[in-house]
């Protein structure tokens, strides 16, 4: 089956799926921020860390200065699993590691 809306959504998304490495994904987001200069938030989606040797973090997001600040999140390709920015993480009022409505928040993941 598919999910018509995240079809349709993903097309406005800046696709993480050939990313080799974390600076890959860096430089990708980054040219779709700047591409974009009036989206409000950055969204991504598809990346997948199994030969990165960790997973992507908010600091690994908030120095990506085309972002100028704006909240950024990532999927990965499982799509249960995400990274925001720190401007994302205030946006939902998430300062801390722990349970969270529907899941948890891993610090340092």
């Amino acid at each position: 089956h598919i999910h018509v809306y995240m079809v349709g959504a993903a097309n406005a998304q800046v696709d993480l799926g050939d990313c080799a490495s974390i600076q890959a994904l860096q430089d990708k987001v980054a040219k779709h921020a700047a591409a974009n200069p009036d989206v409000a938030w950055i969204v991504g989606h598809s990346w997948d860390q199994s030969s990165w040797g960790r997973y992507p973090t908010k600091e690994d997001l908030d120095c990506i200065a085309e972002l100028g600040g704006r909240p950024c999140w990532l999927w990965r390709v499982c799509r249960h699993i995400g990274v925001g920015s720190s401007s994302a993480l205030a946006c939902a009022s998430i300062d801390h590691a722990g349970p969270v409505p529907g899941g948890i928040v891993q610090a340092g993941a």
